[in-house]
């Protein structure tokens, strides 16, 4: 490892919110794509979910006032139409409508334009993305979650945006118009240029040599590990320039509670002793290292915000460890996610039991205790 610590960003984008009143009940979001797109190819999409008692009975869709085959996919909860050719280059407008519960129709307007430089195909990822890919599966692993899916346009996003960094000299989640490699402004304007739609989380690692060595540093991160432990296989890019590496994350769908490490997790390291921008020491006195970050998150499609009521780290034999606690009351960087921040490294080959007693602003009770083991000590050999 470097003896200089690994700047990182963290960022989300959770797209606006609309909702129908009286009987039916929906929730809807900025579609896609929007701005210049730079694949002719994109999927067209717009995400809007039914609420309680609502069902969607019905879809449609113009592109340049032609209808096209548009469906409604559960999975990404979304109205979405997939050209099957490439589209030519130029403005198009889309109108999109939306039934429900067979009378109510919804519909929203948007334009877009496919760039004459357009490719038809993203190039599909490289092996050093694939390994990068496996790597941050592996975590999941560890942790109980399924694989992501490795996405070809979020890497072609993450790529182009790490390029622009790296060009330009500047670490951060924004671009400027007008400056070399510029794809779009934010987070949302680069993937709808390569042709992606919806939410998205996005990390950024400056300082580690390869691929793999940066996703272990962002997972090891608090901040930037919540997109990792989202429910069900979200799409995954990673894309790399010079030392700085881009990740990009699709949002999931489903609402769930995670937790890393994991329930039963073994190997977990004992202290975090990293950079993280923002940092989640700001809150408190303490010098590094601490014991290994515990976070606990519950994902909604609505980001829906959490209470904490109690929190409690105990050791094998019952004793409890002082934390810092990081929750949506003191930190401004978090929603839906609590940090339990040990003071002190972790013992080796102990195994700690966490308890969290926490609640959705819906009033849901998403309390949850488990247990994890950290590793064995590293045994130096003699010379």
């Amino acid at each position: 490892m470097s003896s200089k610590p690994a700047r990182m960003l963290w960022a989300s984008l959770f797209l606006s919110l609309a909702a129908c009143a009286g009987a039916w009940e929906y929730s809807a979001y900025d579609p896609a794509p929007s701005g210049v797109v730079r694949i002719a190819r994109p999927d067209i999409v717009w995400r809007i979910r039914p609420g309680k008692d609502t069902e969607i009975t019905d879809v449609s869709m113009t592109l340049n006032g032609q209808d096209v085959a548009v469906v409604y996919s559960e999975s990404r909860q979304a109205v979405l139409y997939a050209p099957q050719s490439p589209l030519a280059p130029g403005a198009y407008e889309v109108d999109c409508k939306v039934v429900l519960n067979g009378r109510w129709p919804v519909t929203r307007k948007w334009r877009f334009t496919v760039s004459p430089e357009a490719v038809a195909e993203i190039p599909a990822p490289n092996e050093g993305q694939k390994a990068a890919w496996e790597t941050a599966n592996a975590f999941r692993q560890k942790i109980g979650l399924p694989p992501f899916r490795l996405d070809a346009r979020l890497c072609a996003a993450a790529s182009a945006h790490s390029r622009y960094l790296q060009m330009n000299g500047e670490f951060g989640h924004e671009e400027s118009p007008g400056k070399a490699g510029y794809v779009g402004a934010d987070l949302m304007m680069r993937l709808t240029a390569f042709g992606y739609g919806g939410g998205a989380y996005e990390d950024i690692n400056l300082g580690r040599p390869t691929l793999g060595s940066a996703v272990r540093s962002l997972f090891d991160a608090p901040y930037h590990r919540i997109p990792f432990l989202q429910p069900g296989s979200p799409d995954f890019g990673i894309g790399t320039s010079g030392r700085i590496t881009t990740l990009d994350f699709g949002r999931t769908a489903l609402s769930e509670t995670a937790v890393s490490p994991g329930d039963g997790q073994r190997g977990v390291p004992s202290a975090w002793n990293s950079i993280e921008t923002p940092d989640p020491l700001r809150l408190h006195e303490v010098k590094r290292p601490v014991g290994y970050v515990i976070v606990f998150v519950y994902y909604t499609p609505d980001n829906e915000r959490i209470r904490v009521t109690s929190a409690f780290l105990t050791d094998s034999r019952g004793r409890e460890i002082p934390f810092f606690l990081n929750a949506p009351t003191n930190d401004n960087h978090l929603t839906n996610a609590v940090f339990l921040i040990p003071r002190q490294p972790l013992k080796p080959a102990n195994t700690y039991t966490v308890s969290v007693d926490a609640y959705a602003a819906s009033g849901k009770n998403i309390s949850r205790e488990w247990n994890f083991t950290t590793a064995a000590p590293v045994k130096r050999k003699s010379k």
